[in-house]
């Protein structure tokens, strides 16, 4: 008997070991997987052509529905590689309509290019291409020609978020960025909004406006950071997006950029 037990039990041993490698094999196959995945993460934001689009507009501006309606079809193309941002300036309030959505920052933003790109003025709709090309934001053919040649030269930078939690009426995230000391733009955006206007030179039209800068703010970029953003009264996690990218201070051209639909925030 003692023989047989003996055998049995070293056939339990092999039958454990074999079991405890298998499993080895398994996890180590697991993580082998999760590494590449993170590595292709990170070389696809780096090579990834993006070109984003910064329309400075007005609501109290004749001229600029066509803009906002063309940035609108840029933003329901609902890819990662055109990224609209709606900057409502607050200049044109003074016309008999007050823009809801107009703040003196980003009128003050669209000042700060003007001052570094060569031979800009201040008026709208004025559209600024990667931080360095401006264009009126209704001449279809010179954006359109110009985003062809922007997704012609991939990013040399690249940013990802971590993770993104709100907190009461704040919103606060971790990333990662490739290109630390350049300023990082940080761009919470309602995606759509209808407005009836009253008065001014647009009164009784109902305006629709697309990809709407509610909050900004701008920051140092670090190699691995943490930010906020305030959230506005009306905020809906279904209706807004968070946008982030990165431009130096003098060379203004984008380095890098990220789009990140907030639906699945959770409260």
């Amino acid at each position: 008997m003692k023989p047989y037990l003996f055998s049995n039990k070293n056939r339990q041993i092999r039958l454990f070991m074999w079991i405890l490698g298998f499993c080895s094999v398994c996890l180590m196959g697991a993580i082998a997987t999760k590494n590449p995945e993170k590595e292709n993460m990170q070389t696809l934001a780096l090579n990834q052509p993006v070109v984003v689009l910064e329309l400075f507009t007005s609501q109290g501006c004749s001229s600029c529905p066509p803009a906002d309606a063309l940035l609108g079809k840029y933003a329901a193309s609902g890819g990662q590689s055109i990224i609209p941002l709606s900057f409502h300036v607050d200049y044109w309030n003074r016309l008999g309509w007050s823009d809801p959505f107009s703040q003196p920052a980003f009128r003050q933003r669209q000042e700060w290019y003007t001052s570094r790109i060569p031979g800009s003025s201040l008026y709208t709709p004025q559209l600024v291409m990667d931080g360095r090309y401006e264009m009126v934001g209704s001449n279809r053919t010179a954006i359109e020609n110009q985003i062809r040649k922007e997704l012609a030269e991939p990013k040399q930078g690249s940013i990802l978020v971590r993770q993104v939690e709100r907190k009461n009426d704040r919103l606060y995230f971790q990333y990662e960025a490739a290109s630390p000391g350049e300023i990082l733009n940080i761009a919470l955006i309602e995606k759509k909004a209808t407005t009836s206007i009253h008065a001014g030179e647009n009164n009784g039209l109902r305006l629709m406006n697309y990809n709407i800068v509610r909050s900004f703010h701008t920051q140092k970029a670090a190699g691995n950071g943490a930010g906020e953003i305030s959230l506005p009264r009306d905020f809906t996690a279904t209706g807004y997006a968070l946008v982030m990218y990165t431009q130096g201070e003098t060379k203004t051209n984008i380095r890098s950029a990220v789009y990140l639909d907030l639906s699945s925030l959770k409260k």
